[in-house]
């Protein structure tokens, strides 16, 4: 598996490198309801992903703090 140099906090280059690695011993997923799972080859959870109510677009308070024009 690849990846990218990041220039993140220590902490999250942690996070990055550990879930990297959990994939690599993904063998089979599970998923029930509003839980993703992935398992290793002996049935063991090496991910756990909890789906994420959407949060509404409308009625919220967005401020642009950048923009992309192509250039």
């Amino acid at each position: 598996m690849a990846s990218t140099m990041m220039a993140c906090p220590e902490p999250l280059m942690k996070q990055d490198k550990a879930v990297g690695l959990a994939l690599t011993r993904v063998a089979a997923y599970r998923l029930d309801g509003e839980l993703l799972e992935f398992l290793d080859a002996a049935g063991l959870v090496q991910l756990r992903f909890l789906r994420l109510k959407p949060a509404p677009l409308v009625g919220q308070v967005w401020q642009l703090t950048g923009y992309n024009n192509g250039k």
